[in-house]
């Protein structure tokens, strides 16, 4: 037991190594200028221009996160904010809907998203609740506040019970595909202005359809049986492989659908049919076997 348990720290310790940012690259052959957008870890990329950005979201990835883009052109970054908290030692996560960020990128230049670091666990709770933040040139210093979104995650039951809220294409899944984000046209009056001038979004919040009147629903289910996935995960956790391990915590960070073995689908049926508070005590509890 005691080796089994210094061989899964030390796993985690390698995944967590593994994912340490490099520069993540969003453009193809050699464009006329570049610029880098950053920001801290907890800081996270839903869409840019539209796009999922690999890399750029997830609970395991660790330090800044660099991304290289080609200018001049404009980038709308939906971002959120996302920390583990841990309150009386138990683990929670705070986490925001997505902001609004908007980069007009000057070849050359480096920007910076960043926020107003919460001191406590009741400040990171509020943050969650009303995140804002801003964009800093940092060539020149100019600030420009983040704008609502107009966008946010659903919350619902069912939705809690999926791995992610979005579908994304298999080559971009593949580690070693190349990611192309092309910049979007800056208006000519943002071009000219001193500060960069951020329009009102134009986005449109995802409706979720009403169930059609009269359709049968399936009975609940009886509170025993819904709670009785967390031994069911320990009981997968214990047989896993080490690799096997390894692609269910990848796949529960980043927050989004992967393929994998028969076995690891095995898992992630139990980790959608799972209760929060069972999700949270199995993290914890891997952790430490």
């Amino acid at each position: 037991m005691f080796a089994a348990r210094r061989l899964m720290v030390l796993t985690l310790i390698l995944l967590c190594s593994a994912c340490a940012q490099r520069p993540i690259q969003l453009y193809d052959g050699n464009p006329a200028g570049t610029a880098t957008i950053s920001m801290p870890e907890q800081l996270e990329v839903e869409q840019l221009n539209g796009k999922p950005v690999r890399g750029a979201k997830g609970m395991f990835t660790r330090g800044d996160k660099n991304l290289e883009v080609a200018a001049p052109g404009r980038y709308e970054l939906m971002v959120f904010y996302r920390e583990v908290l841990n309150p009386q030692g138990e683990h929670e996560v705070a986490k925001s809907d997505p902001e609004l960020f908007v980069v007009d990128a000057v070849p050359g230049h480096r920007y910076r998203l960043d926020y107003e670091r919460p001191r406590n666990t009741a400040e990171a709770r509020q943050l969650a609740a009303d995140f804002k933040g801003w964009i800093e040139d940092q060539n020149t210093g100019v600030r420009t506040a983040s704008t609502d979104s107009g966008l946010a995650f659903d919350r619902s039951i069912g939705a809690a019970l999926q791995p992610g809220s979005k579908l994304i294409s298999a080559s971009e899944q593949q580690p070693g595909a190349k990611q192309i984000i092309a910049p979007l046209a800056i208006p000519p009056a943002a071009a000219s202005a001193t500060a960069v001038s951020i329009p009102a979004p134009a986005l449109v919040p995802a409706v979720v359809p009403a169930p059609a009147a009269g359709s049968a629903s399936a009975p609940a289910k009886p509170a025993a049986d819904i709670m009785e996935r967390l031994p069911l995960l320990k009981a997968w956790w214990k047989q896993a492989s080490v690799e096997e391990r390894k692609q269910a915590l990848r796949w529960v960070g980043d927050d989004v659908e992967q393929g994998g073995s028969e076995y690891l689908a095995s898992f992630q049926g139990l980790w959608r049919q799972a209760r929060s508070a069972e999700r949270r005590d199995f993290v914890s509890w891997a952790g430490s076997h």
